[in-house]
């Protein structure tokens, strides 16, 4: 077995575009907007300048035009019209950031105040490890800060709605890494194409700002909800934005929510908590490629987290590291935070053992879905993980886990149904190689959308579902329709310097785009002539988008593969198949399995420094 590296990685009718070339650099400019790719160092500098200084306060707004001012809670806002027509109000905090005291602690809303501020930045990033190397790091005082909480509003004045539908959308990033401010997510292209959505981004702690698991702390029970705040921010901002959104032309009545891969599980997990659901925080919901399969047991969540915590500090209290000054938890932290991908946990208060609980008996019926995922999801870990030899390890020896798992528990019924399932792949894909990696797309990210759509329709709601089978070229299309391609085609974001957009893509992207502004407006995804029927328990109805940019209806799209899958699904009562997901949890069953000699440690030694 050769030494394997762990490596981290990372839209109304067409107008006339155009692919123009800048140096080694490849830009589309779409009705004046320009969708280049540029390098990560590069937005640093266009959207957080070292001198910058988010909500700067504005003594005299009478120059402004009234357009650009909003009036919220916590102030008013003035926002920049760009050259497509498209208004932008950036960094607007929705909640009292967690600083000083409020670190590790629960979302505020935020202080009312008549004053007014420019919306001309971001906030900064939240405060994270980078993926590339480490010389490139972020500049935590530049760039990075705990006063994260913030977001970001495009609208396009070119729409006679009075009240235009809301779209929000939640990052990805494993939860521990990513930001609004990615220009993956900005809003521009969407409202320039879909005038009549406002398109909303949110950041929320991640790391262990976000999901921190307090159990081995000696003080933990003062911070109860410290193992899902970064979920708690999300809840937060949804509040501002419906007490707010409305004196931005926004209904607050017509919120959707949305989020990819991470994001994708904070909306899934949002749509079941009590709160959300009685103060009708959202209307519609749309989950890509994440689901409740994301929160883990609190015995089985990172557990070297604390311990590593406690040891660099020198301290069993979380009281005394959360006094520390800020450099000092940002310097730990930006050493080892690749070492911890620690996602949001059953807690037992705001996230209950098994999350899918609340879509099996219909307590979330009212919120119209729309979910899929990608059609090669866990290829994204062939690249993660070293190449072909790791993932054909990682897949296999995932399987043995699940089965040695439900073996342990004496789970028959689930072993039998297993079984099933795993012999319904094989007969589609009878490649040892493709058997497994199909299985570990579905049990990894894209299969929970499936089973969660199952379980939403068949207890009273309705669902729209998909597969995202396109590649791109950014996103690892020599391995397929990898996880996150689908993101490129809803915000059409193209260009990066290998990977030029092309004009197929654009088509699709605007459509996409389109069917999703749709279902904003209706709770129907249905465009020009094309139906997207709801998914129903007898058909299985799915709108399967293919290689070839072509898109349409599928009934019972691979329905034994799918069907045993969900049947496994139901009979695992015990966690053997569910919420075995995480990268970490992943990569620690690949120590366990060849030794550490194959598979080193993700952090460099633990080095105590008070």
């Amino acid at each position: 077995m050769k030494h394997l590296k762990f490596t981290a990685l990372i839209i109304s009718s067409l107008s006339l575009s155009f692919l123009i070339s800048c140096g080694n650099k490849h830009s589309f400019i779409l009705d004046g907007i320009e969708t280049i790719e540029r390098s990560q160092e590069e937005w640093d500098e266009i959207n957080a300048p070292a001198t910058y200084t988010p909500n700067k306060e504005i003594t005299d707004a009478s120059s402004y035009p009234s357009e650009v001012k909003a009036t919220c809670q916590n102030g008013t806002f003035v926002g920049k019209k760009s050259k497509s027509g498209v208004i932008s109000w950036l960094g607007i905090p929705f909640a009292q950031q967690p600083v000083g005291e409020l670190r590790f602690k629960k979302a505020l809303p935020p202080i009312d105040s008549n004053k007014t501020f420019e919306a001309f930045n971001y906030m900064h990033y939240e405060v994270q490890p980078r993926f590339d190397d480490p010389e490139h790091a972020y500049d935590k005082k530049d760039m990075m800060g705990e006063d994260c909480l913030g977001l970001n509003i495009w609208s396009n004045p070119n729409s006679n709605l009075s009240k235009k539908p809301v779209f929000v959308y939640v990052h990805g990033g494993g939860w521990y890494v990513g930001s609004a401010s990615n220009s993956l997510f900005r809003g521009e292209l969407f409202t320039y194409y879909n005038p009549d959505i406002i398109y909303i981004t949110v950041d929320y702690r991640t790391g262990m700002y976000g999901q921190l698991n307090v159990n081995l702390f000696d003080d933990g029970k003062i911070y109860p909800d410290a193992y899902n705040n970064g979920l708690l921010d999300v809840v937060e901002s949804l509040r501002w934005i419906k007490k707010n959104i409305a004196n931005f032309g926004g209904d607050p009545n017509n919120i959707t929510l949305c989020g990819e891969s991470a994001g994708g599980g904070a909306v899934s997990t949002i749509c079941a908590l009590d709160d959300v659901i009685n103060e009708k925080l959202i209307q519609k919901a749309i989950p890509m490629s994440g689901n409740v399969t994301q929160a883990g047991d609190l015995e089985t969540s990172t557990q070297e987290l604390p311990k590593l915590l406690k040891t660099y500090f020198k301290t069993s209290e979380l009281s005394t590291i959360a006094s520390l000054d800020e450099d000092k938890l940002a310097d730990f932290w930006l050493k080892y935070g690749n070492s911890f991908h620690n996602c949001i946990m059953q807690d037992g208060t705001l996230i209950k053992k098994d999350p899918y609980q609340t879509y099996e008996v219909g307590k979330n019926k009212d919120i119209i879905f729309l979910q899929g995922c990608t059609g090669n999801e866990a290829k994204y870990y062939q690249e993660i993980f070293g190449g072909e030899e790791a993932y054909n390890l990682l897949s296999s020896t995932l399987i043995a886990r699940i089965v040695k798992l439900a073996t342990e528990k004496g789970d028959t019924d689930f072993l039998a149904a297993f079984n099933e399932y795993k012999e319904a792949v094989n007969t589609l894909y009878p490649d040892e190689y493709e058997t497994y990696n199909k299985m570990l797309c579905d049990y990894t990210l894209g299969g929970g959308n499936i089973y969660q759509a199952y379980q939403h329709t068949k207890n009273g709601g309705k669902d729209f579902v998909y597969i995202f089978d396109k590649s791109y070229m950014g996103s690892s299309a020599a391995l397929g329709s990898a996880h996150a391609v689908d993101c490129n085609f809803l915000s059409g974001s193209f260009g990066y310097e290998d990977a030029p957009g092309t004009w197929e893509n654009l088509v699709l992207s605007r459509k996409f785009q389109k069917m999703i502004a749709n279902f904003c407006k209706s709770g129907d995804p249905s465009y020009e002539g094309v139906s997207w029927k709801a998914y129903d328990l007898e058909n299985e109805n799915i709108m399967y988008f293919a290689n070839d940019a072509t898109f349409s209806e599928v009934k019972n799209y691979q329905h034994d593969r799918y069907a045993s899958y969900i049947k496994a699904m139901e009979l695992d009562k015990t966690g053997s198949l569910k919420y075995v997901i995480s990268e970490a949890y992943c990569y620690m069953v690949l120590q366990e399995t060849y030794g550490k000699e194959y598979f080193p440690d993700l952090y460099p030694p633990y080095e105590v420094i008070l």
